[in-house]
């Protein structure tokens, strides 16, 4: 078997029979996930989330605060 044919474009592991939810990096130190395991997908999800909250938060607020003051602005 092939190890490099579960490598999508040289970066990304995709083994649905391989039970890891983290690889070693095919080139360089660390690890990446197995896109072949469900997981590694709700993992990917939560941290885009994570990412995303801090950004978007103020521009709740901001917008918020501008329907709750809009009265006074003539």
């Amino acid at each position: 078997m092939d190890p490099n044919k579960f490598w999508k474009w040289g970066i990304f592991y995709a083994n649905r029979e391989d039970p890891k939810l983290f690889v070693p990096k095919r080139y360089g130190i660390g690890y990446t996930l197995n896109f072949g395991n469900r997981w590694s997908w709700a993992i990917l999800v939560l941290t885009l989330f994570a990412i995303a909250l801090p950004l978007a938060a103020p521009l709740v607020i901001i917008e918020a605060l501008r329907g709750r003051f809009n009265h006074y602005v003539r």
